[in-house]
């Protein structure tokens, strides 16, 4: 079977047509999605009707799903899924809704010593009126497009990252379990292409190794929001059924928060293992 792919953005992302992941797919079929996201950083595939456990069979085509730290929002009978649920947003303190989703570029879970490959979005609510989008970012074009002296700066960097910086999913015993301070580079290499990326999930990122936390988080936010451009990026307008993998090791991606919070917002999680960060 030959896949039909379709480019979503000149930079970023494909959307495979005519596919059913409710049932196998083939090593073939496997073997074009792998290199496909491996290329592309974003995998698309719309129309899909999925129940939990078809949707663990169908993400076995990228990896195995590894734990999620967030215990809060995962499925009691497969807790390899979170929720991530609109309706059961955590408050902040001033009352307002902490909505599902960073609306800073990031990669996820850069507090691992062993961060996810993939991530697997599955679509299951969306608001009625409109919106929810998600952002996607290059992030190995962002890095292409640097100047040579600068980009040779950015390799000497690190950051330490840690899960102190929650927003009220993680639980205390969460912190108990995974809270270990992780160093990673800030210019990753891909282990497919050998291309290399900027990686970093602000939100998470305490600091840079051997600098003060305040200037070095400047620094970096700095540095992703000069270099995430709109060429260099692709806006996902969800659909009820779309499975989306999204390559956490060459790409970046945001939540839009561009929907009434009095909506309902539904998309089940599953991230996959993946090795230690190298340069």
């Amino acid at each position: 079977m030959t896949l039909s792919m379709k480019p979503l953005a000149d930079s970023i992302g494909v959307e495979v047509e005519d596919l059913d992941m409710s049932v196998p797919v083939g090593e073939e079929v496997a073997s074009a999605l792998r290199a496909a996201l491996s290329e592309h950083l974003l995998v698309v595939i719309r129309g899909q009707n999925l129940t939990s456990a078809q949707y663990l069979a169908a993400v076995d085509v990228f990896g195995t799903p590894m734990r999620q730290h967030m215990s809060s929002v995962l499925m009691d009978d497969h807790p390899e899924i979170a929720v991530l649920d609109s309706r059961k947003a955590p408050k902040r303190d001033d009352g307002t809704v902490n909505a599902v989703g960073s609306v800073i570029w990031h990669t996820d879970h850069t507090n691992h010593e062993r961060p996810p490959a993939t991530t697997c979005l599955y679509a299951v609510a969306m608001p009625t009126t409109g919106g929810g989008d998600t952002g996607f970012a290059n992030m190995q074009t962002a890095f292409e497009k640097l100047p040579p002296d600068e980009q040779a700066e950015l390799m000497q960097l690190k950051t330490v990252n840690t899960f102190r910086n929650r927003r009220g999913f993680v639980t205390e015993d969460d912190l108990k379990k995974f809270d270990r301070e992780c160093i990673h580079p800030l210019i990753r290499t891909h282990p497919e292409t050998g291309k290399k990326g900027i990686y970093v999930h602000w939100n998470q990122m305490d600091r840079l190794d051997g600098q003060e936390s305040e200037p070095s988080r400047a620094f970096v936010k700095e540095l992703i929001e000069r270099t995430v451009t709109p060429d260099i990026t692709y806006r996902h307008q969800w659909k009820v059924g779309d499975l989306v993998f999204i390559d956490n090791i060459g790409s970046m991606h945001k939540a839009m928060r561009d929907y009434q919070h009095t909506e309902t917002r539904v998309l089940h999680r599953i991230i996959l293992e993946g090795g230690v960060p190298y340069q």
